[in-house]
């Protein structure tokens, strides 16, 4: 917040000539703007205005990163290093959680007080407490990692040369075990691209033995899916149903797209306001259900956001 509040003064008060904006900037500024508009006429202003400043400030962060004050390439080479190791520690924490959990069950407290929440079922919900959330942060770490690997001389040591990959692998496990189909599939959709580039020789095409690093990385990655698979299925044998469940059903899923589509039906142009859907779900829910007709009333249930990005933007 402290670096995002700087950013938002560096683009308020920085000279014009001084702020590069690209097409896509101007898209975001311009969402920024309609996000406003639907917060002013929000039932639930006060919510909204904080979820509103804290895009702003993100997207001023964003802009600023870019920006000849921050472009330098040894800070961002820096940074890049620190946000792998600060990866690796937090991937070592959701393998300890992981652990435990396979040794003691559901924790009552704290697994480590101010760090790392209990934990409620065997995916890892890290240091977030929420299993997307950490996957959202692991599966930067691993093409961070991927990164560093090809691109920093640093890694480029013969010393030890298998345990290069160890961090790695440790992160792409933390990030498997957690269970998360949507880091899973942008895992997939972000690899699909960098094999396009990479089979069409437009990424590492002069540097064989880059080329050759770059398919041992995604061995090991393969690994590390193929051990958290090997894992799961081992400890889902002595445990019960309440431990292997693996967060919101399908059927409460369809509840909740359908009561988003009616909520953006009935505010199909200011929407009810960012973040406002969990304050609104109760009230669109039974229509939901009678609308659907296939999800039982037991499956109905609570949730603070639709479980689909697109719909909670709509709504």
């Amino acid at each position: 917040v402290f670096v995002g509040t700087i950013c938002f003064f560096y683009c308020l008060f920085a000279p014009l000539d001084r702020i590069n904006l690209s097409s896509f900037d101007k898209i975001l500024f311009l969402f920024i703007f309609f996000c406003f508009i639907s917060t002013t006429h929000s039932d639930y202003r006060f919510h909204s205005i904080i979820v509103y400043v804290s895009f702003l400030i993100m997207i001023c962060f964003r802009v600023s990163l870019w920006q000849d004050l921050f472009c330098s390439e040894n800070l961002i080479v820096n940074f890049l290093r620190f946000f792998s190791c600060f990866c690796l520690i937090v991937s070592l924490l959701g393998l300890y959680e992981y652990s435990n959990f396979a040794v003691f069950g559901k924790s009552k407290e704290m697994l480590i007080p101010y760090l790392l929440p209990l934990n409620k079922s065997f995916r890892i919900a890290g240091i977030y407490g929420q299993s997307n959330l950490f996957a959202l942060l692991l599966l930067s770490g691993v093409f961070v990692y991927l990164y560093l690997h090809l691109h920093d001389k640093s890694f480029a040591t013969h010393h030890f040369r298998l345990f290069r990959y160890l961090p790695f692998f440790c992160i792409g496990l933390s990030f498997f075990l957690t269970g998360s189909r949507a880091g899973l599939l942008a895992l997939l959709l972000t690899s699909l691209c960098l094999f396009w580039f990479f089979v069409r020789k437009r990424y590492l095409d002069d540097k064989p033995a880059l080329r050759r690093d770059f398919l041992f990385l995604f061995v090991v990655l393969l690994l590390a899916y193929v051990i958290a698979i090997g894992l799961n299925s081992q400890f889902a044998l002595h445990m019960t149903r309440s431990m292997v469940e693996t967060g919101v059903s399908a059927e409460a899923r369809f509840l909740f797209w359908a009561a988003a589509l009616l909520i953006f039906v009935d505010h199909p142009w200011l929407g009810v306001g960012l973040d406002n859907f969990k304050f609104y779900l109760p009230k669109y829910a039974n229509q939901a259900h009678e609308l659907l007709g296939f999800v039982q009333y037991e499956a109905m249930g609570y949730a603070r956001w639709v479980h689909n990005e697109l719909l909670q933007l709509l709504c």
